[in-house]
């Protein structure tokens, strides 16, 4: 951005625009979240997805259902 105002884009995908990100692990946090709840016993677990639109939310619904594939495997 050319105005001069420092800008920090937080838990989006990587823009066009040349700024900076925060974002946390989505993908890695769902899998470990997934293992969890399988390890205790839960076998049946819903994903209630977010707005698609958010990086975050695609992320976070590839890896439940990474998760839940590699199970279906075993």
């Amino acid at each position: 951005m050319t105005t001069g105002i420092p800008v920090v884009a937080l838990d989006r995908d990587q823009s066009e625009l040349k700024i900076d990100i925060i974002t946390i692990e989505n993908y890695n946090s769902t899998l470990k979240i997934a293992q969890y709840l399988y390890d205790m016993g839960h076998k049946r677990v819903v994903h209630v997805e977010g707005y698609l639109k958010v990086y975050s939310a695609r992320e976070r619904k590839r890896a439940f259902q990474d998760f839940a594939q590699k199970k279906q495997r075993l």
